[in-house]
């Protein structure tokens, strides 16, 4: 890795794998914006259902990328590069580095492929420049999907050589995650929402 080059720090995984809370834990040690690149997150009005971060999160650590658009004016993949590009170029700037993360949506959508393009693109680093580490998250038996092993997969693909997994579970480690499967909708934004309505 070069070291000359700035970093971005990308945490990928399900819905309610515990990436705000790490993402803010970082931005906040490493003095940086977090950077959503969720692909419902950046739809205004739609804070219910998509993990948004709340006011007081959003009160502790600059978030760029939230709120972007309303929801009947749909934003295409090649313009949302465009809008992280800046995103991320600005970051670089400022400090040097930059954090984004996405959920389920967004590995669908290959947001990571996506977001390795607008660094390279951003800094003139090059795949093996970079190193990627997948965080805990939900993982086979307990999920439908391999989200690790589908972000593997497009970082791959993107280039990056080196791809570090921490094999970590977090339906299968209650004392250390929270999982929203494992509690089965019976806390976490299913609650928030009901008291909403309530």
């Amino acid at each position: 890795m070069n070291a000359d080059l700035p970093l971005l720090i990308v945490l990928l995984g399900p819905t309610a794998s515990g990436k705000t809370d790490l993402g803010i834990a970082i931005a906040q040690a490493l003095d940086l914006a977090v950077l959503s690149v969720d692909s419902r997150q950046l739809y205004q009005e739609m804070d219910i259902g998509t993990a948004k971060p709340t006011a007081t999160q959003r009160a502790a650590v600059r978030h760029e990328l939230l709120d972007l658009r309303r929801p009947d004016q749909p934003i295409n993949l090649q313009e949302f590069r465009a809008e992280a590009d800046r995103a991320i170029a600005a970051e670089h700037h400022r400090r040097g580095i930059a954090l984004a993360h996405s959920g389920r949506k967004g590995t669908e959508l290959d947001i990571a492929t996506a977001t390795v393009e607008a660094l390279l693109a951003a800094t003139g680093a090059q795949p093996s420049d970079l190193i990627a580490q997948i965080s805990p998250c939900i993982r086979p038996p307990h999920y439908e999907v391999d989200f690790a092993a589908e972000i593997r997969a497009q970082l791959a693909r993107a280039g990056l050589r080196e791809i570090h997994d921490c094999h970590t579970c977090t339906f299968s480690n209650p004392d250390a995650y929270y999982s929203y499967r494992r509690e089965e909708g019976s806390t976490g934004r299913l609650l928030a929402a009901l008291a909403l309505a309530g």
